[in-house]
């Protein structure tokens, strides 16, 4: 999974680059957790389950028949 992908689902909070990993890390970790954690827009993970359900309804579907 690339870094956008892991953004979109909300798995990553923080895209930086490798050297500024540790700074970031100290400044989140000071900051304390923010109000509204994925401030982004849900649209991966929307478009995912969403695409998964359907999948899901497709396979009972032809199960039924």
């Amino acid at each position: 999974m690339d870094s956008k992908t892991a953004s979109a689902l909300g798995i990553l909070t923080h895209l930086v680059e490798p050297a500024d990993v540790n700074d970031t890390m100290e400044r989140v970790a000071s900051e304390g957790k923010p109000a509204n954690k994925y401030p982004g827009p849900p649209r991966m993970r929307v478009t995912l389950l969403l695409h998964s359900r359907i999948h899901f309804s497709a396979m009972e579907t032809c199960r039924c028949s």
